[in-house]
């Protein structure tokens, strides 16, 4: 069966993470040709099946947008010059009704990076969106960048929801590892649709699911997002196993 897209992307991932933290670790990457699971990964001596998938959260579109937006202010900011200092897009859950109005949004926020050149900080800042759900201020006077958050309440939201999603993905994936009888230490590879604020957030809700006895049978879950980035969720004495016996 071809590699797909996802599949390369996740698997880049984790092969990088496992290099800069394991570089003693030769890696072997075999594609299996009746899945599952997609890939039989060799480090040193121990063989893992390592099963890839996409988390897709529902509620995102507008979370979506809004890191597009962060990312467009920026790269305009910087190309007109004005972008000195950090600033933070602070992102709330909007209303079920909201209308994303990307241009005025966009615009407001580089009239405020233009009005707070000069400034060390801001942290009044200003407010992007009618309803309140995009607010954006200065920080702090270097770096150059605009970065986004979440508020508490969209954190919250963000984590329960990742949990039921990440609940039936890995049932789901369990489910059909059993059917087919896979065999040895099994590591379930996750791409996330978007990348995470903090790692620290979504190892909490696989700490609740592990806790709850939903994540087992598998060795560990690594969380692919970004730009060729990733991290070990969820692992049953250290991922990989084998680093000990160097």
């Amino acid at each position: 069966m071809p590699e797909r897209e996802d599949e390369r992307f996740c698997r880049g991932c984790l092969s990088r993470w496992l290099t800069v933290k394991y570089p003693q670790l030769e890696q072997d990457w075999e594609p299996v040709k009746r899945d599952p699971p997609d890939y039989r990964l060799r480090l040193g001596p121990r063989d893992y099946a390592v099963e890839v998938t996409r988390v897709s959260m529902p509620h995102t579109s507008v979370l979506y947008c809004a890191a597009a937006l962060t990312r467009e202010v920026e790269a305009e900011a910087k190309a007109i010059g004005n972008l000195s200092g950090t600033y933070v897009l602070e992102y709330s859950p909007p209303s079920a009704d909201h209308r994303f109005r990307r241009n005025a949004m966009k615009q407001k926020a580089l009239e405020y990076i233009a009005a707070t050149a000069a400034y060390d900080v801001d942290m009044a800042g200003s407010q992007l969106d009618a309803q309140g759900f995009l607010h954006i201020r200065k920080v702090a006077k270097g770096g150059d960048m605009v970065e986004q958050v979440m508020s508490l309440d969209a954190s919250r939201r963000e984590g329960t929801v990742f949990r039921s999603t990440l609940r039936r993905v890995v049932e789901r994936k369990r489910d059909r590892f059993r059917r087919v009888g896979v065999q040895g230490p099994a590591v379930l590879l996750l791409g996330h649709d978007y990348p995470p604020f903090e790692v620290q957030d979504y190892r909490d809700c696989a700490a609740v699911l592990a806790q709850e006895g939903v994540l087992d049978g598998w060795t560990a879950i690594f969380l692919a997002f970004g730009i060729a980035r990733g991290d070990v969720l969820y692992s049953t004495g250290g991922f990989p196993e084998t680093a000990n016996d160097y």
